[in-house]
């Protein structure tokens, strides 16, 4: 009873400490990195007569897949020039092989009644191939706090159930290789907090700055160009996260005369999570937010008198009951 709980522990206590990833060598084209275990553990317990095992690391995952074997895997960054086609080869291995062994499936400590070899999922328990089937897999790339990156999958150990064998990688030697990739922007300083946060979650995080997925140009807030004195405006409050939509029914019965109304001068605007004034007649301040909407005219007569879609968000600051505030500004024609 003590050997389970402990096996439990293991298994869900989170490390505050990374992995051991370390850049041999990096260029535009490619980087090398070493990739090492620390905390290697191994645990045996005994269910029915028969011997089942269990690895762990620093850092280790096992993912929540129900009967599949409790193999943990290192989940990572990697950032890479937009466009790249990114390879790797392992160049290098520490290697130990453990045989005659059977991996523990996953969630035999939530049914400890149950028999493991009901719960093991036959595609893999039964099959010849290894589990995980690559060392290393590779997902899209994607835009990270304005960094190009893809990320990894890496599998130190590897199970082959058919021979009951167990490949460790105590270290690796990975070589990752980019290419075809699209030329790339001038390097770019990001701020303290971004570079803490990019040496935790990015391998090659001192690469950041090459492989950047936005303009160094700084964005600049252009206002909205909106006159209070101009056309009609009304309040339409918004409690809660959601996409909204403004029929023409809905206006009528606000008492607004839909058919002076054309949907092409219709303009909807927020403050940023915070509650506009009640009254029109109080000023508004002077940036506005546009919101966009979406016209569905479906009978095509330009009119408004179906139905406008926008999105609303929730106030993001103490504001009123009322929450986030939106004015609609209608133009008559």
């Amino acid at each position: 009873m003590n050997l389970r709980s402990l096996i439990i522990f293991l298994l869900i206590t989170p490390s505050l400490a990374i992995s051991e990833y370390k850049i041999l060598k990096q260029s535009s084209q490619s980087v090398l990195v070493e990739i090492r275990l620390d905390d290697f553990q191994e645990s045996t317990f005994e269910v029915n007569g028969a011997i089942y095992h269990l690895f762990q690391f620093k850092d280790g995952i096992i993912e929540d897949k129900f009967g599949n074997p409790s193999i943990p895997i290192l989940q990572t960054r990697l950032a890479v020039p937009a466009g790249a086609d990114v390879s790797y080869q392992v160049m290098d291995a520490e290697t130990e092989s453990h045989r005659n062994v059977t991996i523990s499936p996953r969630g035999i400590f939530d049914r400890p009644e149950a028999d493991p070899i009901k719960i093991m999922n036959d595609e893999i328990y039964k099959a010849v191939s290894p589990y995980p089937v690559t060392d290393i897999d590779i997902g899209q790339s994607y835009d990270y706090r304005g960094v190009n990156v893809v990320p990894l999958r890496i599998s130190p150990i590897r199970y082959f159930p058919g021979s009951k064998e167990v490949i460790i990688h105590r270290s690796m030697q990975v070589l990752f290789q980019f290419k075809d990739a699209r030329q790339g922007q001038a390097p770019v300083s990001f701020s303290t907090k971004d570079r803490n946060i990019f040496r935790q979650k990015i391998i090659n995080y001192e690469q950041a700055s090459q492989f950047t997925t936005v303009s160094p140009v700084r964005i600049s807030k252009v206002f909205a160009n909106y006159d209070l004195s101009l056309g009609e405006w009304y309040r339409i409050p918004i409690q809660e996260e959601g996409v909204y939509q403004i029929t023409g029914a809905f206006l009528r019965s606000a008492g607004i005369d839909i058919n002076s109304v054309q949907i092409n001068t219709i303009q909807l605007f927020n403050y940023g999570g915070f509650a506009l004034p009640y009254s029109v007649y109080v000023d508004r301040p002077d940036d506005l937010n546009e919101i966009a909407v979406e016209m569905q005219d479906n009978d095509n007569d330009g009119m408004m008198d179906d139905v406008a879609v926008f999105g609303g968000f929730s106030a993001c600051f103490e504001v009123s009951e009322q929450g986030f505030l939106c004015a609609v500004e209608l133009h008559g024609t």
